[in-house]
């Protein structure tokens, strides 16, 4: 029941943003979403979420409780040419990733990966600069799943940006138990 007032609501302000927004210019989109990614070490690109895990969080609302995560890099210069998100859950992933990300000579992070996993988000490659990934915020649910929520942010119409290739990127720790499965959904 609680699922569909959820719906019901979604759909309401969906309604009312299209007619707030009608005849205003339309916003640069971000970029596609990349999938929601369970607890691998593999990238996914592209692609919708996973639906069971954002029906899991949506309908868990209410025993959601916020974690904090650390932010260990972010910038406009990845190696990645198409957007993905990965979760990794070992050291020897972690080495790798921080050897993509990282300027050179940057100190690794220690990660204890029965009590933290990472979260890496790249954009893809972009024409211009102005986009970035931000997060949102991340969850506790009440099964011990963790869903981090990120946005993507693109330049208004308009706006002054570099006129150089970027590739925009996030990494972060969150608090996660060892096999708790974490996933990742964009937020508006």
């Amino acid at each position: 029941m609680k699922a569909s007032n959820n719906k019901a609501v979604v759909v309401a302000l969906a309604l009312v943003l299209a007619v707030s927004c009608a005849g205003k210019p339309e916003p640069v989109a971000a970029t596609p979403e990349p999938e929601a990614v369970g607890a691998a070490t593999e990238w996914v690109e592209g692609g919708e979420a996973d639906a069971s895990a954002l029906a899991a969080s949506s309908s868990a609302v209410e025993a959601a409780m916020p974690l904090e995560a650390r932010i260990l890099a972010r910038g406009q210069n990845a190696r990645a040419e198409e957007p993905s998100v990965g979760v990794v859950r070992n050291a020897a992933a972690f080495a790798s990733l921080w050897a993509s990300v990282a300027a050179p000579g940057a100190a690794r992070p220690e990660i204890d990966f029965s009590k933290e996993a990472v979260v890496a988000a790249f954009m893809g490659r972009k024409n211009t600069g102005g986009f970035s990934i931000e997060l949102a915020g991340a969850v506790s649910l009440a099964d011990g799943s963790v869903v981090v929520r990120l946005r993507n942010l693109a330049p208004k119409p308009g706006m002054m940006v570099t006129q150089a290739l970027t590739s925009p990127f996030l990494v972060l720790a969150v608090p996660a138990v060892q096999d708790a499965p974490v996933s990742v959904e964009f937020v508006e």
